[in-house]
């Protein structure tokens, strides 16, 4: 088969459907000889700050020599993002032909009556095989949703699993307060495991995370705060522990909390990881559609908050980076996420507000949205092309204004693409 037609199998909609649970994936490992069970992991989990978190352990493992794969979704331009090895996206033909083989196999559970995997579990066992047979080092393994039921759950013992920050999200399926939530992102803790958990967790949070380490004898290093000596274009620079004037590349204060949780998920696998390997790695990091800066005036910001606690922080980044700068919002969001909340933070306090819809069958409403924007916002806008959306976004501010397009990941995919190859318009800084 062909690369498009792999990915049009793995998107089709009999496959692409949620559904949690580890039977379906551990059956189509098994067919593929469990290459999972051949290779070591640092598993991440967490609502927010799992992707940032595992670009920088994978940058910090690179920079000690390792060669480092890294599985995380979703994708914001090309499905190969996926799936990486020392941040090279997979090969078009190479995923190819592992996808080929993999349905092939599918076509023999079916036959035998088991059931047909969903789209994340045949890309997490595709990135299993590749990993394996490209004789990765470590594997940085991103869990896609939830943690005790997700598809990566499948492996034995990680190194180390990692607790990011856990906010709402998600509640139809993990639960509806922070103590149900951290309980299924807790799910990856294994017996006797090594754990490491973001610095600044919620008291329900890390009761939950400790209570489960003790029940499952399992080690718990909850990661320190970092003291943030200055922020600017280029990173935050901060202090931690033993080492000074870090400077991670990643933009947004709150990167230090990731860099710092990287650092100790880095150090608790025992490899040899040296200061200047940690130095390097958090200065080379990067990571699309994080708190991105576009634009010949650095006045174009894409974040892909997309639910209370991001919006939360990318507020609070605005106004570090951007006091007094007047902002538009530009925003389009799922339609299972908390979007009134969110649209209610950012109108409160924006020149204006640009309203979309995510190209996703699952997009919320553009005239819903933009409802509830005008009820805290007098300047509010609806175009449900977000090409358009963007062209009139961009024509209404001025240059010392500032554009912060906001919301879906699969909104701000398109959108960094739009960004990122319009030359005539776009300069890319940052």
């Amino acid at each position: 088969m062909q690369y498009e037609q792999v990915i049009q199998y793995i998107e089709s909609p009999h496959v692409n459907m949620s559904k949690l649970g580890l039977t379906n994936t551990l059956n189509l490992l098994d067919r593929l000889g469990n290459p999972h069970k051949k290779m070591q992991f640092i598993h991440i989990a967490g609502t927010n700050g799992k992707g940032s978190t595992a670009a920088m352990a994978t940058s910090i493992l690179m920079s000690a020599g390792f060669k480092v794969g890294l599985y995380t979704s979703p994708y914001l331009i090309d499905f190969t993002e996926k799936i990486q090895i020392n941040r090279m996206p997979i090969e078009q033909e190479k995923l190819a032909q592992l996808g080929t083989e993999i349905i092939d196999i599918i076509g023999e559970m079916v036959a035998d009556g088991e059931n047909h995997p969903t789209m994340f579990e045949i890309t997490t066992a595709l990135a299993m095989l590749y990993f394996y047979r490209e004789n990765c080092d470590i594997v940085v393994l991103e869990v896609g949703l939830g943690g005790r039921f997700d598809a990566t759950n499948v492996i034995d013992k990680p190194l180390v699993s990692v607790i990011t920050n856990i906010g709402l999200d998600h509640m139809d399926i993990l639960g509806d307060t922070i103590p149900k939530i951290a309980f299924e992102k807790c799910g990856i803790i294994k017996p006797n495991g090594c754990v490491v958990a973001y610095p600044a967790l919620s008291h329900d949070a890390l009761d939950v995370i400790e209570n489960i380490c003790y029940e499952r004898q399992a080690s718990l290093l909850q990661a320190s705060m970092p003291t943030v000596i200055n922020h600017s274009s280029r990173g935050t620079v901060f202090h931690y522990k033993q080492y000074k004037n870090l400077l991670v590349s990643l933009l947004g204060e709150h990167q230090s909390l990731n860099a710092v949780t990287a650092m100790e998920a880095v150090l608790a696998t025992n490899f040899s990881i040296s200061e200047q390997h940690i130095r390097e790695g958090l200065k080379n990091s990067h990571w699309m559609g994080r708190f991105e800066v576009f634009g010949q005036n650095q006045n174009i910001i894409i974040d892909g908050a997309h639910n209370e606690q991001g919006i939360d922080t990318l507020l609070k980044n605005l106004h570090v980076y951007y006091p007094n700068k007047k902002i538009t919002f530009m925003m389009g969001m799922l339609k299972d996420k908390a979007y009134a909340s969110c649209i209610q933070k950012t109108a409160s306090i924006a020149k204006g507000v640009m309203i979309t819809e995510v190209p996703n069958e699952k997009t919320a409403s553009g005239e819903e949205m933009a409802q509830i924007a005008k009820q805290f916002c007098k300047n509010v806008f609806l175009n449900t092309s977000y090409q358009l959306a963007l062209k009139t976004a961009l024509n209404q501010i001025s240059e010392d204004e500032i554009l912060c397009i906001c919301g879906s990941l699969y909104l701000i995919g398109p959108i960094r693409h739009e960004l990122s190859t319009d030359s005539a318009i776009f300069d890319k800084t940052s």
